[in-house]
């Protein structure tokens, strides 16, 4: 294979003066972590004193249920600095240029409308 000789250059962005800003939802942490200790508290009962079947249903749901809670309650953000927006859901990390951003929507969900009219 042969490669060209002048490769081509990705302009550097130059790094952030400050640390990103994160935005989370208080109450959503707040809520995620006492759905946690009751999972933990009714789970690890269950397999301490529990009989019969009880201990591998409670150890079942525990590993099901606390990586869906850590990811839809604690695990979400949104991150801001001078160059961009950076949102952290449970199914993706959606990356914005401020300069593409053209709008904010907030009601039941935030949307950010950006240059191109998508959402």
């Amino acid at each position: 294979m042969t490669t060209p000789d002048q490769q081509p250059t990705v302009p550097e962005t130059p790094d952030p003066q400050f640390k990103d800003r994160v935005y989370r939802s208080p109450s959503g942490i707040a809520g995620g972590v006492l759905l946690l200790a009751i999972a933990g508290w009714l789970g690890i009962d269950a397999l301490v004193t529990g009989e019969g079947r009880a201990p591998w249903v409670a150890l079942a749901a525990l590993l099901f249920l606390v990586p869906l809670v850590l990811a839809f309650t604690v695990r979400p953000a949104v991150y801001a600095n001078e160059q961009r927006l950076r949102v952290r859901n449970p199914f993706r990390v959606i990356v914005l240029p401020w300069g593409t951003v053209e709008g904010f929507r907030s009601g039941y969900s935030n949307e950010v409308l950006d240059t191109a009219g998508a959402k």
